[in-house]
Formats: C-alpha cells, sequence, structure tokens
C-alpha cells in the first residue's frame, strides 16, 4: 500500500485504469512498484509492504481517493512484504530519473 492512497497501486491486470475483480473468492491485481516505493528508493532485494484485500460493493474510478471509513477499515489489515526484483528495480529508477 503506498503512503497516500491505495487506489493508485493496484488495479486490473489487463487495464490500469481499472479495479480488479473477484470470481469465486479469487482476483488477481498488477501492483505497481514504482508507486508502491513511496521514497522512491529503488533498490533489489528491497521489501516493500503491500496490503492486498477485496471490498464488496465498491464501484469507482481507481484513481479516486477512497472514503476515510473505508480507508480507516483497510489499515486493519497488515501488509505483506513483497521483495523487489533487480530487474523491477532498475526499471523503476530509470523511469523515476527520466522525470527528474
Amino acid at each position: 500500500m503506498g503512503d497516500n492512497d491505495v487506489a493508485t497501486v493496484a488495479s486490473h491486470l489487463d487495464n490500469p485504469i481499472r479495479w480488479a475483480r473477484v470470481r469465486n473468492g479469487h482476483f488477481q491485481a498488477a501492483i505497481d512498484a514504482y508507486h508502491a516505493v513511496a521514497d522512491h528508493d529503488y533498490q533489489a532485494g528491497r521489501t516493500i509492504p503491500v496490503t492486498v484485500v477485496a471490498v464488496t460493493n465498491y464501484s469507482a474510478a481507481p484513481y479516486n481517493l477512497l472514503p476515510a471509513a473505508l480507508r480507516d477499515q483497510l489499515q486493519q489489515f497488515g501488509p505483506q512484504q513483497l521483495v523487489l526484483t533487480k530487474l523491477l528495480a532498475k526499471a523503476c529508477w530509470t523511469t523515476y530519473h527520466e522525470y527528474q
């Protein structure tokens, strides 16, 4: 989960501006490593805490801020630790420095 808004971090696998959908109790989401690393310190092997949850009956544009009550509920879930691979770290670092 990013520091500001989880909506900017995960999305539908086929379309980055859509939410992933739950089917038969399962879902897959693309996690945007570039935005998941809040301090832009892209180092291979670094663990990145992300919280992955599904929400029932929620429909809003993925780029909208989540309502405060929903954000508060999501804070009850603990993050999983994902590892930034060498290839992904290099891609994120390159992208970050292109825009600086």
